[in-house]
């Protein structure tokens, strides 16, 4: 049917679309411009917030790689010279590593001592001797870690571990876990321990200390502290710091246990002691201020989740590294190598160790925790190499 054979109402609704189509068809480019260029404007929008994000929350520089700053490497060099450090891995392997984080060799594997039962390190207390050629060792025994323990020594020499004798009774080896409990190097060759009750047990006194030579450590000292409950200042190794209360007195005693002995303190040592029961004593916090954050990512119902959490780190506010990981202490600067070190742990992973200069220009070192530094003498007295350098078994 054509239009003009249409009734009148049905022409009027045919002129009406057509003019509506023609009205569409020009307005539609203007439409789209109108469209296109209020994307453009929020396109602008965002990225002026994202480069104010970035401007007012910058990301931390990330870690120094090798040839990026010289005077970084040279530093390390000259660390790499000097040391060696010992770490230890999954509670049990003890390994020798050089700066660079290479493995040189591992000196012990407790899975490996024929003790009849599982074995684990304590790893919290192992401890260097002085002159770093031996590690006090203390290890659980049994598939109960933390209830039986045992102690070695190891010459790190030669990766020999000599066992400790412990006398049996109402007293056992505490593996130098917990407070005021001791195993600890007095001088290059002594070192002393701390036994505590068995469970069950009903004795008048509460601790047995034990002081060994590395010339036959199936020989001991008893000592007496004179004191119940003493507190341990940490001190040089050559001395002790402890202060208590006798059973019948009211006045605190200062004593120190040395390799001669138990001695009156000096008046340093006694205001040390006293800065320590103050709590003024902290951790080395080196040349720069050092502080680590928490950052709450996520929110359970039932509390914060400390795995849920990042950590970032800061030197003199100025920000140097933002982990997953959780960063458990602050940094901790050793003056010898003029370097912060720290733990980062993963609960997939475990520990994870970093060191860092005072600039905040740091790197990964080596899974694991580092327990101290041994001194390069290179040779000994037959000239024959101590730490191997040739040995690179892996790279991790």
């Amino acid at each position: 049917m054509d239009v003009e054979s249409q009734s009148p109402f049905l022409q009027t609704l045919h002129s009406v679309d057509s003019a509506s189509t023609v009205r569409l068809k020009v307005k539609s480019p203007c439409a789209s411009r109108r469209c296109i260029c209020l994307i453009l404007v929020l396109i602008g929008i965002v990225s002026g917030v994202l480069v104010w994000v970035r401007y007012k929350y910058p990301e931390p520089p990330g870690p120094t790689p090798p040839g990026a700053s010289t005077e970084f490497d040279s530093h390390l060099q000259d660390i790499g010279v000097r040391y060696s450090f010992i770490f230890i891995r999954e509670g049990r392997r003890i390994e020798v590593v050089n700066i660079d984080g290479i493995r040189l060799r591992v000196l012990l594997d407790l899975s490996e001592l024929d003790e009849g039962e599982p074995c684990s390190a304590v790893a919290a207390s192992i401890r260097l001797s002085p002159d770093g050629r031996h590690a006090l060792v203390p290890f659980s025994v049994g598939k109960v870690m933390g209830v039986n323990h045992k102690l070695l020594v190891l010459d790190v020499r030669n990766g020999l571990p000599t066992a400790v004798e412990i006398p049996n009774g109402d007293f056992k080896f505490d593996g130098g876990i917990g407070a005021n409990t001791l195993c600890e190097w007095l001088s290059n060759e002594c070192f002393v321990i701390s036994l505590t009750p068995e469970p069950n047990k009903k004795t008048n006194t509460k601790q047995v200390f034990l002081r060994y030579n590395i010339d036959n450590m199936k020989a001991y000292k008893e000592l007496d502290l004179g004191v119940q409950e003493p507190r341990f200042c940490p001190a040089k190794a050559s001395a002790l710091i402890y202060g208590g209360y006798q059973s019948d007195a009211r006045k605190r005693i200062i004593r120190v246990i040395s390799q001669e002995g138990i001695r009156a303190p000096t008046m340093q040592e006694k205001a040390k002691f006293d800065r320590f029961q103050r709590g003024d004593i902290q951790s080395p916090n080196g040349p720069v201020n050092v502080r680590v954050d928490t950052v709450v990512k996520h929110h359970e119902v039932l509390g914060p989740n400390p795995n849920w959490d990042c950590y970032d780190i800061y030197f003199d506010k100025r920000w140097v590294r933002r982990s997953d990981s959780e960063v458990a202490n602050p940094p901790l600067w050793d003056e010898d190598i003029d370097l912060y070190i720290w733990y980062e742990e993963d609960t997939l992973n475990g520990f994870e160790t970093y060191y860092a200069d005072r600039d905040g220009r740091y790197r990964r070192w080596h899974k694991g925790k580092v327990i101290g530094k041994i001194p390069l003498t290179n040779k000994n007295e037959c000239g024959v190499d101590l730490l191997p350098r040739t040995r690179y078994s892996d790279r991790r």
